[in-house]
């Protein structure tokens, strides 16, 4: 019997075995529901306890999934933060390149034809530019730096570069393999700054600066007192300045040459004895010599635009022109043919007639292709000439005379 019925019949003394079958029949019946009762609670029980340690395993496995999800969020957000500042500095670091071509772009397109001004432009946009202390501009060759010009943001004067170690500059100007350097350079310090007892060695970032043949000419260099760290963008953009002015320095070397070629030419045609003319291709005069003066009479004032034919009315000479301005592009001038010597009647300003020997070539000029026209006077050797056939003949008139008269003599004197 149930130990539950049993407390119940004996709480209330009743005896089990004195009661009526159909009593007993019941108690019975309710000793097994109180049976099946405790079954059913032990089962649930146990579905509770197997539910609970289930409970507890998932409990676990989503506290460590929730770990592992914790710090993959941590991951990624610390990988997230590093790019977005990376992110951040690029775009800064772009605008500060865009600026700074903007304001390259700007510099090259005001550069004017004083080349002293040209660099001081592009030195001073290098300090500006890089956030540096000083900026300046050396001239190299062999061993000797000669200082061009300098830039400093607090309006320091530039001597106190004046003095620095130049072996800085030398070590990379003779070194082929030498890009962006970055180094030291010794400030001397200043007596009149009573805090400076010793010479200060700032950090520095040189380049080279070329010409166009490679040839290495000088060196462009910025100083920076608060050691900041030089970036790739600064470096590229150093090149670009030092390609800049390596291209000033090319065109001052042109302009240098043109200016002493020209006052060669210039030099040798108006000394020269022979008139040198220079026509474009319609035959407009751009020069006139002095030479050309005496021979057509013409000055160059009057001259300088008009026609050449004026001068020289030559069907002759007008063949020989145009010969040099047919279209064969592709043909250099020193491969175009020249025209030989030519004989010609050529008109002078009084409108008389004066006989010239000429040869034209074709040059390159302004973009554009101008006619050579070399003449001489050859008057007075045709005088000459003329003058030299005529006694000739008359000499031979004589000696023709001379020997028919001394025909006529010795025939008389055969014959009585």
């Amino acid at each position: 019997m149930h130990s539950l019925l049993r407390r119940q019949l004996r709480q209330h003394r009743i005896d089990f075995e004195s009661l009526p079958v159909a009593v007993k029949g019941l108690l019975e019946v309710v000793d097994k529901a109180y049976q099946q009762f405790d079954d059913d609670r032990a089962m649930l029980e146990r579905a509770f306890e197997l539910s609970s340690e289930e409970l507890i395993q998932v409990n676990e496995e989503l506290s460590n999934h929730r770990e592992q999800l914790e710090r993959l969020v941590n991951m990624r957000t610390r990988e997230l933060t590093k790019a977005n500042s990376r992110l951040i500095g690029e775009v800064a670091e772009r605008k500060r390149l865009e600026e700074r071509l903007a304001n390259l772009s700007e510099c090259l397109i005001n550069l004017t034809e004083n080349h002293a001004e040209n660099t001081g432009r592009l030195v001073n946009l290098c300090g500006t530019s890089l956030d540096a202390s000083h900026a300046f501009y050396n001239h190299v060759a062999g061993d000797h730096v000669d200082h061009i010009c300098s830039w400093s943001a607090d309006g320091e004067p530039a001597g106190c570069f004046h003095h620095v170690d130049h072996g800085f500059c030398l070590s990379f100007i003779n070194d082929l393999s030498a890009g962006v350097c970055v180094n030291t350079i010794r400030r001397p310090a200043r007596e009149e700054f009573s805090d400076e007892i010793a010479d200060r060695f700032d950090p520095c970032v040189g380049i080279p600066v070329s010409l166009g043949s490679g040839k290495r000419i000088g060196a462009l260099c910025v100083v920076n007192r608060d050691y900041q760290v030089v970036s790739e963008a600064d470096k590229r953009f150093l090149r670009l300045l030092a390609s800049a002015l390596g291209s000033e320095e090319e065109r001052e070397w042109t302009a240098n040459a043109l200016r002493e070629s020209e006052e060669k030419f210039r030099s040798i045609s108006m000394s020269a004895q022979d008139a040198i003319v220079m026509a474009n291709r319609g035959g407009n005069i751009s020069y006139w010599n002095p030479a050309a003066e005496g021979i057509i009479g013409y000055d160059r004032e009057e001259i300088l635009g008009r026609s050449i034919r004026i001068c020289i009315p030559s069907p002759a000479f007008d063949q020989a022109f145009a010969s040099l301005f047919t279209d064969d592009r592709g043909v250099r001038d020193h491969e175009r043919p020249k025209s030989g010597i030519i004989e010609v009647e050529a008109k002078r300003k009084d409108g008389g007639a004066v006989a010239i020997e000429l040869s034209l070539s074709a040059v390159a000029f302004d973009n554009e292709r101008h006619a050579i026209v070399i003449f001489r006077d050859v008057s007075k050797r045709k005088n000459a000439v003329q003058e030299l056939r005529n006694a000739a003949a008359a000499a031979e008139a004589a000696s023709r005379a001379k020997s028919q008269f001394l025909a006529n003599m010795s025939h008389e004197i055969r014959t009585p």
